[in-house]
């Protein structure tokens, strides 16, 4: 069991010592794409600025390419425990799949059969109406929107191996990876630094 205020924020580089979200989109239809100064008006996310609009789901905006893709990462660490993990949620609604789950570790191991919990879904079924500012995911995850942009509750349910319950706080608006060269190329990807809090519960 991890205990009440289990986890502290980081800033240095080391990414043990960090907790925090991502939000990436790939595949916005073209003429999304174009202005990130009119982020407000057409209510899509930005590579410029993520919104209150941003905590949901974009799949009015996507294309029509059938691996066009959103996600949703959470990282925390609790530094005495030397304990770290990870909720992970994959969207591709044009084939109408959930991909992720939750990965569980601490210093004794680091493969993902050995490391203390680890469930990485690939196909399940996408429910026909979700929202991710409050859903309950087939991968076990599940994400409601306490704050817009700065406060999540975080939990991820598999019977009696893991069963979570967190909070994340963030301490910096979430940033735009804008890196000239970048792997994700035009992809729409925010981070942002936070503090997390709650309880886990393993095997």
């Amino acid at each position: 069991m991890v205990p009440e205020n289990a986890a502290s924020t980081g800033t240095g580089t080391g990414t043990a010592t960090q907790n925090c979200r991502s939000k990436v989109l790939i595949g916005l239809a073209s003429d999304v794409d174009q202005n990130p100064g009119n982020a407000g008006d057409r209510g899509s996310m930005s590579d410029q600025i993520f919104t209150p609009r941003d905590d949901h789901f974009h799949f009015e905006e996507m294309g029509d390419d059938w691996w066009a893709t959103e996600t949703a990462w959470f990282s925390f660490h609790h530094p005495e425990r030397r304990l770290g993990g990870w909720f992970y949620t994959m969207v591709r609604p044009n084939i109408g799949t959930v991909a992720g789950g939750a990965w569980i570790w601490d210093h004794r191991a680091h493969l993902p059969w050995e490391v203390l919990y680890s469930a990485n879904y690939s196909t399940q079924q996408l429910p026909t109406v979700i929202d991710l500012a409050d859903c309950s995911l087939p991968n076990g995850v599940s994400i409601r929107v306490l704050e817009s942009c700065t406060r999540y509750a975080l939990g991820y349910a598999d019977g009696e191996r893991l069963q979570a319950s967190l909070i994340f706080e963030g301490v910096m608006p979430p940033e735009p990876l804008t890196a000239v060269g970048s792997t994700f190329g035009s992809a729409h990807h925010f981070d942002q630094f936070g503090r997390v809090t709650g309880e886990l519960v393993l095997h």
